[in-house]
Protein backbone atom coordinates (compact mmCIF):
# COMPACT_ATOMS: atom_id res chain seq x y z
CA UNK A 1 0.00 0.00 0.00
CA UNK A 2 2.74 2.47 0.94
CA UNK A 3 4.65 1.67 -2.26
CA UNK A 4 1.56 2.44 -4.35
CA UNK A 5 1.05 5.75 -2.54
CA UNK A 6 4.70 6.59 -3.07
CA UNK A 7 4.28 5.80 -6.77
CA UNK A 8 1.30 8.14 -7.00
CA UNK A 9 3.19 10.91 -5.22
CA UNK A 10 6.22 10.39 -7.44
CA UNK A 11 4.04 10.60 -10.54
CA UNK A 12 2.46 13.82 -9.28
CA UNK A 13 5.89 15.32 -8.60
CA UNK A 14 7.05 14.30 -12.09
CA UNK A 15 4.05 15.97 -13.72
CA UNK A 16 4.60 19.13 -11.66
CA UNK A 17 8.28 19.15 -12.61
CA UNK A 18 7.41 18.78 -16.30
CA UNK A 19 4.94 21.66 -16.03
CA UNK A 20 7.59 23.85 -14.42
CA UNK A 21 10.09 23.03 -17.18
CA UNK A 22 7.53 23.87 -19.87
CA UNK A 23 6.65 27.16 -18.15
CA UNK A 24 10.35 28.01 -17.81
CA UNK A 25 10.83 27.32 -21.54
CA UNK A 26 7.82 29.51 -22.42
CA UNK A 27 9.07 32.25 -20.10
CA UNK A 28 12.57 32.25 -21.61
CA UNK A 29 11.61 31.78 -25.27
CA UNK A 30 12.32 34.59 -27.71
CA UNK A 31 10.45 32.82 -30.52
CA UNK A 32 7.65 35.06 -31.82
CA UNK A 33 5.43 32.01 -32.36
CA UNK A 34 5.32 31.49 -28.57
CA UNK A 35 3.78 34.93 -27.87
CA UNK A 36 0.16 33.93 -28.68
CA UNK A 37 0.45 30.88 -26.42
CA UNK A 38 1.75 33.03 -23.57
CA UNK A 39 -1.09 35.53 -24.11
CA UNK A 40 -3.67 32.74 -24.02
CA UNK A 41 -2.18 31.22 -20.85
CA UNK A 42 -2.19 34.61 -19.09
CA UNK A 43 -5.81 35.11 -20.11
CA UNK A 44 -6.77 31.64 -18.88
CA UNK A 45 -4.95 32.31 -15.61
CA UNK A 46 -7.24 35.23 -14.79
CA UNK A 47 -4.23 37.17 -13.55
CA UNK A 48 -3.90 40.90 -14.12
CA UNK A 49 -0.53 42.07 -15.36
CA UNK A 50 1.05 45.36 -14.39
CA UNK A 51 1.38 47.95 -17.14
CA UNK A 52 4.23 46.94 -19.41
CA UNK A 53 4.38 43.35 -18.11
CA UNK A 54 3.08 40.86 -20.66
CA UNK A 55 3.43 37.71 -18.53
CA UNK A 56 4.86 36.21 -15.38
CA UNK A 57 5.89 32.63 -14.75
CA UNK A 58 3.16 32.15 -12.08
CA UNK A 59 0.53 33.40 -14.56
CA UNK A 60 1.83 31.02 -17.24
CA UNK A 61 1.69 28.12 -14.78
CA UNK A 62 -1.84 28.99 -13.63
CA UNK A 63 -2.97 29.32 -17.25
CA UNK A 64 -1.39 26.01 -18.16
CA UNK A 65 -3.25 24.35 -15.27
CA UNK A 66 -6.54 25.72 -16.64
CA UNK A 67 -5.67 24.75 -20.21
CA UNK A 68 -4.94 21.19 -19.08
CA UNK A 69 -8.33 21.10 -17.32
CA UNK A 70 -10.02 22.28 -20.54
CA UNK A 71 -8.22 19.63 -22.59
CA UNK A 72 -9.21 16.97 -20.06
CA UNK A 73 -12.87 18.03 -20.21
CA UNK A 74 -12.81 17.97 -24.02
CA UNK A 75 -11.41 14.43 -23.90
CA UNK A 76 -13.99 13.20 -21.38
CA UNK A 77 -17.21 14.83 -22.59
CA UNK A 78 -18.89 15.35 -25.94
CA UNK A 79 -19.58 18.88 -27.14
CA UNK A 80 -23.30 18.27 -26.60
CA UNK A 81 -22.67 17.29 -22.96
CA UNK A 82 -20.44 20.31 -22.39
CA UNK A 83 -23.02 22.61 -23.92
CA UNK A 84 -25.82 21.10 -21.78
CA UNK A 85 -23.73 21.53 -18.62
CA UNK A 86 -22.85 25.10 -19.60
CA UNK A 87 -26.49 25.91 -20.24
CA UNK A 88 -27.47 24.44 -16.86
CA UNK A 89 -24.79 26.50 -15.13
CA UNK A 90 -26.00 29.69 -16.81
CA UNK A 91 -29.57 28.85 -15.74
CA UNK A 92 -28.44 28.30 -12.14
CA UNK A 93 -26.71 31.69 -12.25
CA UNK A 94 -29.87 33.23 -13.74
CA UNK A 95 -27.92 34.19 -16.85
CA UNK A 96 -29.61 31.95 -19.42
CA UNK A 97 -30.20 34.95 -21.70
CA UNK A 98 -26.41 35.42 -21.84
CA UNK A 99 -25.72 31.84 -22.95
CA UNK A 100 -25.47 31.74 -26.73
CA UNK A 101 -24.05 28.23 -27.08
CA UNK A 102 -20.66 27.48 -28.49
CA UNK A 103 -21.03 24.73 -31.06
CA UNK A 104 -21.13 27.23 -33.91
CA UNK A 105 -17.62 28.32 -32.87
CA UNK A 106 -16.21 24.82 -33.20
Amino acid sequence: MAARECGCHCQTVMIAAQACVIVWALDQSTDTQVAPLRQMLVRLSGRLMKHGVDWTAPALLAGMWNLMAIISALEQYSLDELEQMSQLLFQMLDLEDEFKGFKEHV
